[in-house]
């Protein structure tokens, strides 16, 4: 998105607004898909918005900022999707690579666990041994069993019973991370999800404008939502439970307000 189509979109701007778009212009991001509503898809949603924005600023009801605003508000959603577009693919990359780490992981410890039940006990207990040793050496405090190494019956002893425990335990750990794997989750960061991120958005910036905000499909909020989502080539059908969650959340904008108002009345 070029800087004219930024300045466009920054005229009549309100605060909330101007942030995110001086975000946008920020340097060092790549640059951002340009994506655009269709004539059909943003009429309906500067209706939406301009029926909400009067109901809740009756004050605007002639005038032309109503129109104005939802018109900002629209191209607002447009840079929004633009971004968690670019977002979301990165996200999916750094995922994939994420899971193939993680399985490489699973797969070197299994091929450990298989070269320790089919090596030769006196072999294995040979390099335990040395390993042993050098463990003591580097870490004074630790007390590690190290026969001789000519000591090939005392090498056996220790590789069976390295066999019995430390592969049995690795075996058990593998198969626990192998589970934990198929339930690999994306990110522990609400943030870091483009939907949470749309819906917070959408809450704070309705916040702001004193309309209000609400979770269902149908409403302003969850329009604007399936638009976003649509226009950004994400899949998601459950904009009442992201919108849900932003609007519960603690650094929401009904959050700060209610918080404005403990302190007022204590």
């Amino acid at each position: 998105m070029d800087d004219e189509k930024l300045d466009g979109m920054m005229d009549g701007a309100d605060l909330n607004g101007r942030l995110f778009i001086n975000f946008l212009r920020s340097g060092g991001l790549p640059p951002l898909p340009d994506l655009r509503f269709s004539a059909n898809t943003s009429s309906c949603l500067e209706d939406r918005f301009n029926k909400s924005y009067l109901k809740a600023n009756p004050d605007f009801y002639s005038r032309p900022e109503s129109v104005n605003e939802a018109m900002v508000f629209v191209r607002y959603l447009e840079g929004m999707a633009s971004f968690v577009a670019m977002v979301s693919a990165e996200e999916r990359v750094k995922q994939e690579a994420r899971r193939e780490r993680a399985e490489s992981l699973l797969n070197g410890l299994s091929k450990i666990i298989d070269a320790m039940q089919s090596l030769d006990d006196a072999a294995l207990g040979f390099l335990l041994a040395g390993g042993f040793e050098q463990i003591e050496k580097d870490f004074p405090d630790t007390r590690l069993p190290s026969p001789m190494r000519d000591n090939t019956f005392a090498l056996m002893v220790l590789a069976r019973d390295m066999k019995k425990t430390c592969a049995g335990e690795l075996a058990s750990m593998h198969l626990g991370m192998t589970n934990g794997l198929l339930n690999l989750p994306i990110t522990d960061a609400d943030f870091a999800r483009p939907q949470f991120m749309v819906a917070h958005k959408l809450e704070d910036y309705l916040g702001r404008l004193n309309i209000k905000f609400t979770t269902t499909e149908t409403g302003l909020a969850g329009i604007s939502f399936h638009a976003v989502m649509e226009l950004a080539g994400i899949e998601c059908n459950k904009a009442g439970y992201w919108l849900t969650k932003a609007a519960k959340h603690e650094k929401s904008w009904a959050s700060f307000i209610a918080k404005l108002k403990e302190r007022g009345s204590s």
